[in-house]
């Protein structure tokens, strides 16, 4: 179909549902020498503007076509800008032109501290990104089980890497099986149970998604999983305490907690950076006080992938720096790419080396003052989420009114009264960090801001809060 409407060079745009098909389109477009936008497709918190964004996205870029599922394309037609087209007509037609040469990839980013960004990728640099973890990942046989979506850059990387591996969409032996988001949230178990039945060696996990699986996977479950050697977790601030009982969970099962293989990576970078070795056991980081005084949770997220250099920009403790082949080539639009003189590129978040491991301690708009002090949000949410009167997927520390707040959801408990959920916050926080929040919002459920991909946007909820645009049940104060 490419071969007939589309010149090589020429833009389409690709809502990647999470599918062998959706893959099979996409290798195809870049088989035709095409540019593919990425796009996520909607969550039901983006009913009202995600079509308007998509087209305005496709008209800016001067995309040809928009791809999406049969459930998407009768919404889509409602926006005449673009043509849209079923993704099952796109798949074997049995017209296939060689134009790698011209093709390129716009992921856009998931915009956990900003709108999202258009990162602009050549095939060679995600070329160069599958190699490297092909190098970290020596499996035989090459079996991944996904639900990660591939409109995010890990689900679509570990997918890719599979189908480089084994050239196969789908396989019943090696390659890719893929499972929609929505399913591994209604039941992780259902999960567990395609990794145990197809004899998974690879699979990738957030930090949020293990402590689901964890608590919901029930001991009686059938389930055979030492087949898994590589566990790669990352696209979130990871807790040691949190792999700790994910492992205790799936330990009767035969799972290895030598497969934990903490991870970092970015849409800048394709997606990895770092990541433990197999058969290397994860561990803490062994942070000196006077580098990070945060606590012991803190996760040792491995060394840098072969052929990637990274660097502090401060003494101990900064922004990370990156050099490698798989970096971006830049952004859609006016936004510059932050690269220094030297051409490392600078990203948002904060860690240091130890030990030649890399450790992300919070990304820089996730940094709160208070009083003078410097704290980082992603700590005090860990420390809340150990109360039981606090969950740990539904709270966020925000910058306000000169220091801090705390937005969380109504609890499962139904717990409303929120000057008692104040008084505990609190007292804990000025126990650990000697600095306490000067309020507490109470939100319905949903109501902090998030990514499409489930990422807090402290940013955005903090904007949302001061501009009295964030629906609030209850608040509480210093002042009462």
């Amino acid at each position: 179909m490419f071969q007939q409407r589309v010149e090589p060079g020429g833009t389409v745009a690709l809502i990647l549902n999470t599918s062998s098909e959706a893959l099979a389109v996409l290798v195809g477009a870049w088989r035709a020498g095409l540019r593919v936008l990425s796009i996520p497709p909607p969550t039901s918190a983006q009913k009202a503007h995600y079509w308007p964004h998509v087209s305005r996205i496709c008209v800016n870029e001067q995309a040809h076509l928009l791809l999406s599922s049969g459930r998407l394309v009768e919404a889509a037609k409602e926006y005449p800008d673009v043509e849209v087209v079923n993704l099952s007509h796109a798949v074997g037609d049995g017209a296939v032109r060689e134009e790698w040469d011209s093709g390129e990839f716009v992921q856009f980013s998931s915009g956990s501290t900003a709108d999202p960004k258009g990162v602009r990728l050549s095939l060679d640099a995600m070329g160069s990104n599958v190699e490297q973890l092909h190098q970290a990942l020596p499996q035989d046989p090459f079996v991944c089980c996904s639900w990660m979506p591939l409109s995010h850059d890990m689900g679509l990387m570990l997918a890719l890497s599979s189908w480089a591996r084994t050239d196969a969409l789908p396989a019943r032996e090696g390659g890719i099986r893929l499972m929609e988001p929505m399913e591994f949230m209604r039941s992780p178990t259902t999960w567990l149970r395609e990794c145990s039945d197809a004899g998974a060696t690879l699979v990738g996990l957030s930090n949020s998604a293990m402590e689901m699986v964890a608590r919901r996977t029930r001991s009686r479950a059938s389930l055979s999983l030492e087949s898994i050697t590589a566990c790669i977790v990352g696209s979130e601030p990871l807790s040691a305490a949190t792999i700790c009982r994910f492992v205790a969970a799936l330990k009767p099962f035969g799972f290895r907690e030598a497969a934990i293989c903490p991870a970092y990576g970015l849409a800048e970078a394709t997606v990895a950076v770092t990541m433990t070795p197999m058969d290397v056991l994860w561990h803490r980081a062994d942070l000196p006080a006077e580098v990070y005084a945060g606590g012991s949770d803190v996760v040792a997220l491995g060394p840098p992938l072969p052929r990637t250099d990274i660097r502090i920009s401060g003494d101990r403790l900064g922004a990370i720096e990156i050099r490698g082949p798989s970096l971006l080539t830049g952004y859609v639009g006016a936004a510059q790419a932050p690269f220094t003189k030297d051409n490392w590129f600078r990203t948002s978040d904060i860690g240091a080396m130890v030990a030649d491991e890399l450790v992300v301690l919070a990304r820089s708009d996730d940094v709160v003052f208070s009083a003078g002090q410097k704290l980082y949000a992603t700590d005090m949410e860990r420390v809340l989420s150990e109360l039981t009167c606090f969950d740990a997927r539904h709270i966020a520390v925000v910058p306000f009114d000169g220091r801090y707040a705390v937005v969380t959801e109504v609890p499962r408990s139904g717990q409303h009264d929120a000057d008692t959920l104040f008084k505990q916050a609190r007292n804990e926080l000025l126990q650990v960090f000697g600095s306490a929040p000067v309020s507490l919002v109470l939100v319905p459920r949903g109501g902090i801001l998030r990514t499409p991909t489930g990422k807090l946007q402290r940013d955005r909820t903090a904007s949302a809060l001061g501009n009295g645009e964030l629906e609030v049940i209850a608040t509480a104060s210093i002042a009462g």
